[in-house]
């Protein structure tokens, strides 16, 4: 099975409400995520998992825009705000109470989603925004997920000035 991590795209430091949750993607975000998906448009009948937060739907929405006639495959959508600035435990959690057999995106945040990589892969891995990373893991069902049960296969970062 296939687990592929996706931190959301350059935000805004501020929001107009004041609030972290409703932080917006800025200009370099929106060209961070229209790179990410030229990388990741080969993905078919994926199990997308996302954030409620404004700047990780956002993140989402754009990369789930057709481009050039094309867009990218995803099987399923769910957003929830379980994933909002959780723990890597928090991740794992969320992760091995999913029912399903595909292939999942996970889109969030940091510092957990770089915990969460290196928790299940015993590497150090540290996501910029944007960042992303693919991880193999073999096993059944998402229960199985645990501790170095992942190995790294890809790691990309668009770069946008």
């Amino acid at each position: 099975m296939k687990l592929h991590l996706l931190r959301h795209a350059k935000t805004n430091q501020e929001s107009k409400t004041g609030q972290d949750f409703d932080r917006e993607l800025l200009p370099k975000g929106e060209n961070q995520v229209a790179k990410m998906a030229q990388f990741l448009s080969k993905f078919e009948n994926i199990e997308v998992h996302c954030s409620s937060a404004k700047r990780t739907r956002q993140t989402f929405e754009l990369l789930s825009a057709t481009k050039n006639n094309e867009s990218l495959q995803f099987d399923s959508i769910h957003f929830s705000n379980e994933l909002y600035l959780c723990s890597h435990i928090d991740l794992l959690n969320y992760i091995n109470s999913l029912n399903t057999k595909k292939d999942i995106l996970l889109i969030g945040h940091n510092n957990g989603i770089s915990d969460f990589a290196s928790y299940l892969s015993d590497e150090f891995i540290d996501f910029k925004t944007c960042g992303y990373c693919e991880l193999e893991i073999q096993i059944e069902n998402w229960n199985e997920l645990s501790r170095g049960a992942a190995m790294v296969i890809k790691e990309f970062r668009p770069e946008v000035f």
